[in-house]
């Protein structure tokens, strides 16, 4: 065999292995509704319609890459369900409606850059120690986000839904969103809950409705009712206020550096608060 043909036999050999790893990469193509039911990465070929749960991941650690695909319902069912108790489920890069529910991750799921809205329940759903990033939920009949406690919900944009924007049990971490115009709370949060450095407007409920022990700090809160509710042992610092109440708080907690337009209500049958 001459030189030039070893080459080129070898050159085909190398291009052949590089495609097949670029394909495994990419992940098995999902290409109809159904079940996943082994662990690794796939990605949606193409939009997709259901009358009932579309895609069902049945196994742990799971990628599901939608390609900028949408998936829509016909108002029943989810349109990405994970079937408990899965683990690890990542769900990310496409848009789902008109379901009862979007996306829904369980126990350590991620949902990342997904557009979920007009879904007759919450367009976002994650279980315990999940994360929702980065991602879009508007005009759906439920929350905008749920989730189960210690999760992550950062980076979204939540935007007229009929309950509240964000609704998260304890522990969770709410970072960074931009709430707007839902009919309900735009932040509804258990005890020990971390809300940071969100924007929240033009709320039919309160501002911020947090339960004890967290704390809630650089916010901009405008509301139709009370701006900031919350129990006792709260910090709440350096947020800018407006509502018909501004801060409403149960002491003892502490208050600091805010700037509120309706004023500060406190509740001191437990104790006094602290504010500077």
């Amino acid at each position: 065999m001459t030189r030039s043909k070893t080459l080129t036999a070898a050159l085909t050999v190398l291009m052949t292995i590089f495609a097949a790893r670029q394909s495994a990469a990419a992940g098995k193509s999902v290409n109809q509704c159904g079940a996943i039911t082994a662990s690794g990465s796939y990605v949606l070929a193409r939009n997709l319609t259901a009358t009932g749960d579309c895609i069902v991941i049945q196994a742990d650690y799971v990628t599901l890459d939608l390609d900028g695909n949408t998936i829509t319902g016909s108002g029943a069912g989810i349109g990405v369900n994970t079937a408990s108790p899965v683990r690890g489920a990542v769900v990310r890069n496409g848009s789902v409606s008109n379901f009862q529910i979007g996306v829904a991750v369980d126990l350590g799921g991620s949902i990342e850059r997904v557009r979920s809205f007009h879904n007759t329940g919450p367009g976002l759903w994650a279980n315990n120690g999940s994360r929702v990033v980065d991602s879009t939920s508007s005009e759906n009949l439920g929350d905008g986000i749920f989730t189960g406690s210690n999760c992550l919900v950062r980076g979204n944009t939540v935007e007229e839904n009929s309950g509240a924007g964000i609704n998260v049990a304890d522990g969770s971490v709410v970072l960074g969103n931009g709430v707007y115009a839902n009919l309900g709370r735009g932040i509804y949060a258990s005890t020990a809950v971390t809300i940071t450095d969100n924007t929240i407007s033009s709320t039919g409920g309160r501002g911020i409705d947090a339960a004890g022990g967290g704390t809630i700090t650089n916010n901009t809160v405008n509301s139709a009712d009370v701006g900031i509710l919350a129990q006792d042992h709260t910090t709440i610092g350096s947020n800018s206020v407006q509502g018909t109440i501004g801060i409403q708080v149960v002491c003892p907690s502490t208050l600091f550096h805010n700037t509120v337009g309706g004023g500060v209500q406190q509740d001191t049958t437990f104790g006094a608060c602290t504010i500077e």
